[in-house]
């Protein structure tokens, strides 16, 4: 789960999965996240208080929504605001190397416009392992100058995926209009090999 924010589909995905990993950098979340798990008493996740990146090095974030936790953190377009927090950016291909190579079935992706940046650069990983990945795309929250060209490229590079589904698993194409609709909107879709 990259982008878990307090824990709501980790504690789902929990109850589904041997193992859930997931990954939240909002230093007002995790140890929300934390205390979730905690109460619910679930014992088959390994949170981690990182951000999924494009490099292994120290970011900014800021929320789009103006406050640190509200779910609206994001690594890309950071508004204008004092709230700015540095957190620790891994690249997939380091966690997971580090990790042990664990299988990975599944991925949730949501990460507020930082999808346009981290799913080019965990490309081979997705071509060669083939997981179910859910993203929500935040094409709102990217600088309009190149919200299209980053979106085009994004959405191209799945075409790996032989079956993309909508919020209402409506099998999709990922043309044109697709990547217009998403470009001013919140949207998320379902990537099955």
């Amino acid at each position: 789960d990259i982008g878990s924010w307090i824990g709501p589909t980790v504690i789902y995905a929990a109850q589904l999965c041997k193992h859930v990993y997931c990954f939240e950098p909002d230093e007002i979340a995790y140890p929300f996240l934390l205390s979730n798990l905690k109460m619910n008493e679930i014992g088959n996740v390994s949170p981690h208080a990182i951000a999924i990146g494009t490099a292994d090095a120290d970011i900014q974030m800021a929320s789009h929504g103006g406050r640190i936790g509200d779910s609206m953190t994001s690594m890309v377009n950071l508004p204008e605001t004092d709230d700015v927090i540095s957190v620790r950016s891994v690249k997939w291909d380091t966690w997971h190397e580090q990790s042990g190579s664990p299988v990975i079935d599944f991925i949730k992706m949501d990460i507020e416009g930082g999808e346009v940046e981290v799913i080019p650069d965990m490309i081979d990983y997705l071509k060669k392992e083939k997981p179910f990945l859910h993203l929500s795309v935040h094409g709102r929250y990217l600088r309009a100058s190149d919200r299209k060209e980053k979106l085009e490229r994004m959405f191209s590079l799945l075409g790996i995926y032989e079956n993309c589904y909508d919020e209402k698993m409506n099998r999709v194409s990922m043309d044109d209009q697709l990547i217009n609709k998403a470009m001013d909107s919140f949207l998320s879709f379902l990537f099955i090999p």
